[in-house]
């Protein structure tokens, strides 16, 4: 019985994943692709220097935003801008290089103790 109501909770987990990943359109643009729009003057939106995502160079630049409108390639600051466009990847053989060299580290220092950690018992013998 305990197995089903497993079986019956994990299928209605997934079934509810499944609703909530959005797909885009056909045609959807990618937010990172747009242009930089500058927007408009307005009196209740905030003008100054925003960042924006260059697709072609694959790097994030700044210009100046009107205050409303414009799209959503428009970011407050240089690392916003990179986290959503060009986030850090790695590849397998770089997490593989990682790991082992995390591992070896660990090696070197497994079964040393850190200064000032000595058991003090033995020490007053």
């Amino acid at each position: 019985m305990k197995s089903w109501v497993f079986i019956l909770l994990a299928c209605f987990t997934l079934l509810e994943w499944s609703t909530t990943i959005s797909i885009p359109e056909e045609g959807h643009e990618d937010v990172c692709s747009k242009p930089p729009e500058k927007g408009e003057s307005c009196s209740s939106g905030f003008q100054g220097t925003k960042w924006y995502f260059n697709a072609t160079t694959r790097t994030c630049s700044t210009f100046i935003y009107l205050g409303c409108g414009g799209n959503e390639n428009r970011f407050p600051d240089n690392e916003t801008c990179i986290l959503t466009c060009d986030p850090p990847t790695y590849s397998y053989e770089e997490y593989e290089k990682r790991l082992e060299e995390s591992n070896k580290k660990g090696k070197q220092t497994k079964g040393k103790q850190r200064k000032g950690t000595e058991n003090p018992e033995k020490s007053q013998d």
